[in-house]
């Protein structure tokens, strides 16, 4: 059965010819090496080209061999993805970085299940959602907003010229002041806080 190795370009500054040479220095008989350039690393390692063709090179029996953990995936989960892929060919796995761990051991199928847990564990973390604070509000000017209270003496005028027949809108221009408010004075609730004060010449 053949050996086959893998190795990742871009990936914290190892270049292949590192992964290469410590594979060579550990003793192993490649049949054929496989590199793929990952900067971007956005594909799961199993998606990406050159290991894609390796998939197909390699049968049952055969043996692959990475100097890194991280040759195999991006993360934890990409890393138990592409060693399950692998088992499901029948196809052993060697780490370097892990002493030269068989997958097809029964230390590889602990760690394995080690990843699992990892995988299993990272998915089920709360996502924390962004914390939200209100906005600052502005006090109120306390004068911004409410209309000026007319004094006594205005308003007894308004009442005057009002039963003298000027009209509300025409009072409203003269006084500055709104129909409405011209309205609540010349006609008044039933309910008043406040006396209606006596009209001039009264």
């Amino acid at each position: 059965m053949n050996i086959y190795a893998y190795s990742c370009r871009g990936i914290k500054d190892n270049s292949d010819d590192n992964a290469q040479r410590e594979i060579e220095n550990a003793g192993y008989h490649v049949a054929r090496w496989f590199a793929d350039d990952i900067a971007t690393g956005l594909l799961p390692r199993t998606k990406e080209r050159e290991f894609t063709a390796m998939m197909h090179h390699m049968v049952a029996g055969d043996t692959l061999v990475v100097s890194r953990l991280y040759h195999l995936g991006r993360n934890a989960e990409d890393v138990l993805l592409t060693m399950q892929a692998l088992a499901s060919r029948q196809i052993d796995v060697i780490v370097l970085q892990l002493s030269e761990v068989k997958l097809a051991s029964d230390t590889g199928r602990l760690m394995l299940k080690v990843l699992s847990a990892v995988v299993e564990m990272d998915s089920h973390q709360p996502v924390s959602p962004a914390r939200s604070y209100p906005e600052p509000t502005l006090p109120k000017s306390k004068t911004s907003s409410r209309t000026p209270r007319l004094s006594r003496e205005l308003r007894a005028k308004i009442i005057t010229e009002y039963s003298q027949g000027v009209g509300i809108v025409e009072l409203a221009l003269r006084y500055n002041v709104s129909r409405t408010r011209i309205q609540a004075i010349v006609v008044p609730k039933q309910k008043d806080d406040e006396p209606l004060p006596f009209a001039w010449g009264d």
